[in-house]
C-alpha cells in the first residue's frame, strides 16, 4: 500500500508552484497531498491548524526573505522536516538554512522530478527515523537519570559511540575528555578483563562481570549490538551501581552472624526444669529471639521475643531488647519491672515504630514455679493430661506507650510432667501450599503426643513437623519456640 504524505508548499511563484504540484501528483509510488501557500503568514496559519509531513519552503517570499523565513517556519512547526527550495542566486542561503536544521535543499526547476520527489521522501523518512532515535535516546537518558546505571555502545573496533548516564556520574567517570574506549568509562586495575568482555560481546557472546571503580561497585552486562537483520555491529553495555546493595548484603551478613551468636548454644541447667529452644529466621536477619540468663535472686530468666517484621531493622531492635533485659537482670528480679523499664527505654531511645511482643518467664527451682510477664506474646501451659490453658498477656506489646507498666503474674507451681510452650506466630501461621495454617491445635497436640520425650526432642520434632507441613510453601515469618518442661 502506497504511503500518503501531506506536503505544505510555500512558493510565491504560481507557475513554479503549479509545476511542482503536478510533479507530485503524477508520482506513482506514493500519494502526495500538496497544499500551496504563497506567503509566510499563510504558511504559519496553516501550520497552526494542520499537521504536515514536510514543508517545501522558498526563502524569498513577498512578506519574508532569508533565514528569517526558515526560522519562522521552524519555530511554528518544530517537529516538521523542512526542505529548502533554492534559486540560483540563493544557494549559499539555502546551505545556511541546512546548517540550522533544514533537512535538504533543492534547486527549483533544475533538479529532475525524480530527484526532487526522492529528496522529499528521504527527508520525511530521515526525520521520522531521527525522531525514533531521539525518543529512544530520551528514554535511555531518563532511565539512566532515575536509576543508578550507565549505558554505552561501541562499534566492532570497540570505539565508544554513545554514553548515557547521570551527568554527575558520567562526568566523574569520564572527566572532561570524551570516552573513546570502554576503559575510559571506568578506572579499573586490570582493563584487559573489561576489553576482553567487550570483544566477546562483539563476537556474539553475552557477558556479565563485576568491576570496582572510584570506590563504587558495578555489575556490568554486555550484549551484542545487533541490527534488525541480526548482524552484530558492536556492543551495548549497562553498568548498574550495586554499591549500596553490596554494602547492605555485608551488613546483613554481619548482623546474621551477630544474631546467630546471640542465640543460646545450649540450655542452662535449672534444677527441676528441662529447657530447649530453637529459632529460624525468614530472612538474612530476623526479629525473633529467645534467651536464657541468670537473674539477680538466683532464678533463671527465659525470654521469647517477636519484633514486628523481619530484616535489618527488627534484628537491630531485637539486639537492643536483649541487651536491656540482660543488663536489668543484674539489678532487678521482677519480670514485670524489667519489661516496664525496657519498654520505657525502647519508646524513648529508638526511632523504630515497631511492636515488640515478649514473654518473660522466671523459673524458681526451689519452688518449682514459673512467674511471668507477658507483653502481648502467646504461650500455653500443658498439664500432661492433654489439657492446656493460655498464659494470658499481662500488657500490650512493648514500644507502644512510653508509660506502659507491665504487671507480673502470680507464681505457677509446675508439677512433674507439666510443660509451658513459648512461641512466636511464625510457627502457628506457617502455611501449606493450599493456604492452611499449621495452627495452635496442631502444635499443642504434637507436644502432648511426645510429652515423655526430652524437651530438645520435642522442639526438634515441632520444627520438623512445621517444615514438612509447609514444605511446598514459603516461610513468611521468623519462627521461634522454647519449651519449659517440669521434671
Amino acid at each position: 500500500m502506497a504511503e500518503n504524505y501531506r506536503v505544505l508548499l510555500v512558493e510565491d511563484e504560481l507557475h513554479d508552484a503549479n509545476l511542482i504540484q503536478r510533479m507530485f501528483g503524477e508520482w506513482p509510488q506514493a500519494q502526495f497531498q500538496v497544499e500551496h501557500c504563497g506567503r509566510l503568514a499563510q504558511a504559519i496559519q496553516r501550520l497552526t491548524v494542520t499537521t504536515f509531513d514536510v514543508v517545501l519552503l522558498d526563502l524569498s517570499l513577498p512578506d519574508s526573505r532569508g533565514l528569517e523565513t526558515f526560522e519562522a517556519v521552524q519555530h511554528h512547526a518544530p517537529g516538521v522536516p523542512i526542505v529548502i527550495l533554492s534559486g540560483f542566486d540563493d544557494e549559499s542561503l539555502a546551505l545556511a538554512a541546512v546548517k540550522k536544521g533544514a533537512q535538504d535543499y533543492l534547486v527549483k526547476l533544475l533538479d529532475s522530478d525524480h530527484t526532487m520527489i526522492r529528496a522529499v521522501h528521504y527527508a520525511i523518512e530521515r526525520h521520522r527515523a531521527g525522531q525514533v532515535l531521539r525518543e529512544r535516546e530520551e528514554h535511555l537518558r531518563l532511565l539512566s537519570e532515575q536509576l543508578p546505571c550507565m549505558f554505552w555502545t561501541t562499534d566492532t573496533h570497540l570505539h565508544v559511540t554513545s554514553v548515557y548516564g547521570t551527568a554527575a556520574e558520567v562526568e566523574r567517570e569520564m572527566g572532561s575528555h570524551p570516552a573513546t574506549s570502554p576503559t575510559d568509562l571506568f578506572d579499573v586495575e586490570e582493563p584487559s578483563a573489561l576489553l576482553d568482555a567487550h570483544e566477546e560481546a562483539v563476537a556474539g557472546v553475552s557477558r556479565v562481570l563485576e568491576i570496582h571503580s572510584h570506590d563504587r561497585i558495578y555489575q556490568v552486562v554486555l550484549q551484542p549490538f545487533r541490527q534488525r537483520d541480526g548482524q552484530v555491529t558492536g556492543s551495548i553495555g549497562m553498568a548498574l551501581d550495586i554499591t549500596t546493595q553490596r554494602h547492605l548484603d555485608i551488613e546483613l551478613r554481619v548482623t546474621r552472624k551477630v544474631h546467630d551468636g546471640l542465640r543460646p548454644q545450649s540450655a542452662p541447667h535449672a534444677r527441676h526444669f528441662d529447657l530447649a529452644g530453637h529459632s529460624v529466621s525468614a530472612s538474612a536477619a530476623g526479629g525473633d529471639y529467645f534467651d536464657y540468663f541468670p537473674i539477680r535472686d538466683g532464678t533463671t530468666g527465659v525470654v521469647v521475643c517477636d519484633v514486628g517484621g523481619h530484616g535489618l531493622g527488627p534484628a537491630m531492635m531485637m539486639c537492643q531488647t536483649r541487651g536491656f533485659l540482660r543488663a536489668l537482670a543484674i539489678a532487678h528480679d521482677d519480670p514485670g519491672e524489667m519489661l516496664s523499664r525496657t519498654n520505657a527505654f525502647l519508646s524513648t531511645a529508638t526511632n523504630e515504630q515497631r511492636l515488640v511482643a515478649l514473654f518473660f518467664a522466671k523459673l524458681n527451682s526451689e519452688e518449682r514455679s514459673l512467674t511471668y510477664a507477658n507483653a502481648g506474646q502467646r504461650a500455653y501451659l500443658l498439664d500432661g493430661q492433654g489439657e492446656s490453658r493460655l498464659l494470658e498477656p499481662t500488657s500490650i506489646p512493648l514500644n507502644v506507650r512510653e508509660d506502659e507498666a507491665v504487671p507480673t503474674s502470680e507464681p505457677i507451681v509446675m508439677v512433674p510432667g507439666e510443660m509451658a510452650i513459648l512461641y512466636t506466630d511464625g510457627i502457628t501461621e506457617a502455611a501449606s501450599r493450599s493456604g492452611e495454617q499449621f495452627g495452635v491445635d496442631r502444635m499443642l497436640a504434637l507436644i502432648n503426643e511426645y510429652q515423655t520425650r526430652p524437651a530438645k526432642d520435642i522442639i526438634d520434632l515441632l520444627f520438623a513437623n512445621v517444615r514438612d507441613f509447609s514444605l511446598s510453601g514459603r516461610q513468611e515469618d521468623d519462627m521461634t519456640a522454647v519449651l519449659i518442661k517440669s521434671t
